[in-house]
């Protein structure tokens, strides 16, 4: 059912509908993570640049209101962990996006007491901007982790796999040699056996032209 409303998940979860019910981008979210590989892949094809695009801006941008945000913004690293091909990339660059926003909008505190001997002036900076740069890096290293996690077992896994095959294909090689030889010996045998056989006929043919 989400596989065949991708697009109505992307426009009304994240169009102008979520300035309205700002709960759809968070839903949208979640639509994301529950897709099935198969519907992640068309997502990909069709509407990548888009898609990471708006959970970015979603992420480092200011357009849901703060009593939501934190849900969204959870969901959302969430979404780009479960679809991105190299998540790690584009978690770099909205980490940089962050704290940028949070050293570049914070200004100069013009207090008196300003110290003479550094000559440094301290840097003012908004609650709610540096709460949400510490919200992402720290979801963002859970999530980091975790497919750290999912990448080694998959490497595990491939591992085991092409240990069990070689095994399986050494296995057969020895069953072939094995194979081989009791054939070898079995000719032998009957190589041995017939020339026996044409010994005895020999003989005994040999017997009765005597007797004759």
């Amino acid at each position: 059912m989400l596989g065949s409303h991708l697009q109505d998940i992307i426009d009304i979860g994240f169009g102008r509908w979520s300035k309205v019910d700002p709960l759809l981008a968070r839903t949208a979210c979640l639509a994301i993570q529950r897709l099935s590989e198969e519907d992640k892949k068309k997502l990909l094809a069709s509407s990548s640049v888009r898609i990471f695009g708006i959970l970015e801006s979603l992420i480092t941008g200011f357009w849901l209101p703060a009593n939501i945000w934190f849900a969204a913004a959870d969901k959302a690293i969430a979404a780009i962990y479960a679809i991105h091909p190299t998540p790690e990339t584009i978690a770099v660059d909205m980490i940089k996006k962050s704290l940028s926003s949070v050293c570049n909008d914070g200004g100069v505190n013009e207090q008196s007491d300003v110290d003479t001997v550094s000559g440094s002036v301290p840097l003012t900076v908004e609650v709610a901007k540096l709460s949400r740069c510490l919200f992402i890096v720290s979801h963002i290293a859970m999530n980091q982790l975790v497919y750290i996690e999912s990448c080694a077992r998959k490497i595990q896994k491939q591992k085991l796999a092409k240990e069990k095959k070689d095994s399986e294909n050494q296995n057969q090689d020895c069953n072939d040699t094995v194979s081989a030889a009791t054939q070898k010996v079995q000719s032998m045998f009957l190589s041995y056996f017939l020339a026996v056989l044409d010994c005895f006929n020999y003989q005994s043919s040999t017997h009765l032209s005597l007797a004759c």
